[in-house]
């Protein structure tokens, strides 16, 4: 299956101050934290799972037993913690180099796995067994074996076989790839017993140790870290836009110059947060200005702009990894972020009184409504109806695809209501523009299109 990959549109985006803010609450449980993770998860009962790249866990007398940590909200150990591989049949397949880890939409808890351990008569320390393999292991949220799966032999030739962390849709399908590039990006259909269902890419571009999907699989993200892609690009988030059943291609990068490390989806929202570079033991930085070290954005997917921001704590430390994990928890009050080989500092724990604005295509459950322009497509004038659900200062702006201001429709006290303001784009080029409403701690926003008809002869 061959692809057709094209860039579309390049932005450099912003950061913007957030209008709430996470508060450091602290390391999380504890420095008995293993200090190489490599992939966070809060379950639905919200309990934190932890794939740590090397294991530092003692079992049957060996040493660097490769596991997955799960512990309570309230930072006690799960009882079923620590997890030291999947169960098939009357036999454990001991993990091997932990890679990713994902709480899916259905509940499970996705783990993958670079290679198995066995485990050899008089030996002081277990041995990596056939690190050729690529494992997925399944899990419920009582820890329990749901099913392993050898994807090894169902992708196309690489050279890479340390999976990344893999993404869920809503329906299940599974979408993975590998570290290194010129792997693929894959998705799989668990259903029909993990056949391949489509191929995002032939070839991903940059080295990228995560991977995330929209829940209806239209958007894949990509996130490229340190390296630069085969354009020449440096860290950012790759984007393809398209269908689980038929062809993606390359849409716009986000975050140019801020190798992103981690990623992962803001809880109901359209927002998307990455982990930009961070600060070797030497002093160099890897993320390029704008973008702060170990620092995670998040990023509308409607505005395309940043509206949020949380950065790790230094504490007395001076150098840091790139942060390898972010997850949140369902309410999206609690977020949690595991950076490798930080030291104790290894997961960090943040805390907000409220979430970041909900963005729903529209509409926010609290009677805030942003209706789709009409006419649409419009020449040049068109009508944008919204609905307030309280009293207070609101905006509405007009954005072109590049983040730029070209209008600003609204911006008083608006008491609450259906409103209908007016927009004239005689000034303005054909093109897709975005129309955001702001509103208190409300943000929505919307796609319009300009189609103008060429001027007439007199």
């Amino acid at each position: 299956m061959k692809h057709v990959i094209r860039i579309a549109l390049m932005v450099l985006f912003i950061p913007m101050a957030a209008s709430a803010q996470w508060q450091f609450a602290g390391v999380f449980p504890d420095s008995t934290t293993i200090t190489t993770s490599h992939g966070l998860a809060v379950d639905a009962e919200n309990k934190l799972w932890n794939a740590p790249y090397y294991g530092r866990t003692d079992i049957e007398g060996f040493t660097r037993v490769n596991v997955v940590q799960v512990w309570n909200e309230d930072g006690t150990e799960a009882e079923f913690s620590p997890l030291f591989g999947s169960e098939t049949g009357d036999t454990t397949l001991y993990f091997g180099a932990l890679t990713g880890i994902t709480a899916a939409p259905n509940g499970h808890i996705y783990v993958t796995s670079h290679g198995y351990r066995s485990f050899a008569e008089g030996a002081s320390n277990p041995t990596n067994a056939i690190q050729t393999h690529a494992f997925i292991h399944v899990f419920d949220t009582d820890g329990n074996s749901i099913e392993v799966v050898d994807i090894t032999n169902m992708r196309l030739e690489t050279t890479s076989h340390a999976p990344n962390r893999p993404a869920v849709t809503s329906d299940g399908f599974v979408a993975i790839s590998y570290v290194f590039p010129a792997s693929p990006i894959t998705i799989y259909d668990p259903n029909d017993n993990w056949s391949v269902l489509n191929l995002v890419t032939d070839n991903k571009q940059g080295f990228s140790r995560s991977l995330g999907i929209s829940n209806d699989g239209t958007k894949v993200f990509n996130p490229i870290d340190v390296q630069y892609d085969d354009n020449g690009i440096p860290g950012h988030i790759q984007i393809l836009e398209g269908d689980v059943f038929s062809e993606y291609t390359v849409s716009q990068p986000l975050a140019i110059g801020a190798p992103a490390g981690a990623i992962a989806q803001y809880p109901n929202s359209e927002i998307i947060y990455f982990s930009s570079g961070g600060v070797a033991s030497d002093g160099s930085i890897d993320a390029q200005e704008p973008w702060l070290p170990s620092t995670n954005y998040g990023i509308s997917l409607n505005s395309m702009e940043i509206v949020d921001e949380f950065t790790w704590n230094y504490g007395e430390a001076t150098a840091y990894r790139i942060p390898r994990a972010i997850a949140f928890s369902p309410d999206g009050l609690t977020a949690y972020v595991g950076s490798f080989n930080s030291g104790t500092l290894n997961i960090q724990k943040f805390t907000r009184s409220e979430p970041v604005s909900i963005e729903r295509g529209g509409e926010i459950a609290n009677g805030f409504t942003l209706e789709q322009n009409y006419p649409n497509p419009f020449n040049p004038t068109t009508t944008i109806s919204y609905t307030l659900g309280d009293a207070g200062m609101t905006t509405i702006r007009v954005y072109d695809m590049i983040g730029r201001v070209v209008a600003t429709l609204v911006n008083q006290e608006m008491p609450a209501g259906t409103h209908n303001v007016n927009f004239n784009a005689a000034n303005l080029g054909s093109g897709i523009y975005l129309y955001e409403l702001t509103s208190g701690n409300v943000r929505l926003t919307n796609k319009m299109t300009l189609v103008k008809i060429g001027r007439a002869h007199v």
